[in-house]
């Protein structure tokens, strides 16, 4: 089996977990304008064929998981992209960013579907539900995010944590 890891160094890594050997190297990310160049988040499908990753270029971008081959940059964040999730198929990438917005994007096409907006504050994680009828997300402002997938709508947000919420 494999494991994959985006470090600092703007890479993405396929490793062997059996045998820690590097397997693939994937590089694409940029430096932003101001020298960072860091791949915040990565997600791979169950069967590793589809990598998708989100970097402080402001970037989502779609790999070949065999290959490590690039097929897909998607630009219209406007500032670091620090989340990454995959539905189910891998046919809908959701992106959380710094500019404090989700999008909800086309895996064929690349395409953004639409911005899902109503925070105001930094995403630092987005997942779907099992179900896929909601996005949860975490936020900067301390809390969780409740989305209704089908109507791209905020439900509710949760309130609890006294800091910031990295992980959802």
């Amino acid at each position: 089996s494999a494991v994959f890891s985006a470090g600092d160094d703007r890479t993405i890594k396929k490793w062997d977990a059996e045998t820690g050997v590097e397997l693939l190297s994937l590089v694409g990310h940029e430096r932003d304008e101001n020298g960072y160049g860091a791949v915040n988040s990565v997600q791979i499908t169950l069967d590793g064929q589809v990598v998708c990753s989100g970097g402080a270029d402001s970037t989502v971008r779609l790999w070949n998981g065999a290959t490590g081959t690039p097929y897909h940059v998607m630009r219209g964040h406007g500032d670091i992209v620090q989340a990454v999730a995959l539905n189910a198929d891998a046919s809908l990438v959701y992106s959380g960013s710094d500019d404090e917005s989700i999008r909800e994007w086309n895996a064929a096409s690349g395409e953004c579907l639409r911005t899902l907006l109503g925070l105001t504050s930094w995403v630092y994680s987005v997942c779907l539900s099992t179900d896929e009828k909601y996005l949860y997300s975490g936020s900067s402002d301390k809390t969780v995010g409740v989305w209704d997938v089908k109507e791209g709508a905020l439900v509710r947000q949760m309130e609890g944590h006294t800091a910031e919420v990295y992980s959802v």
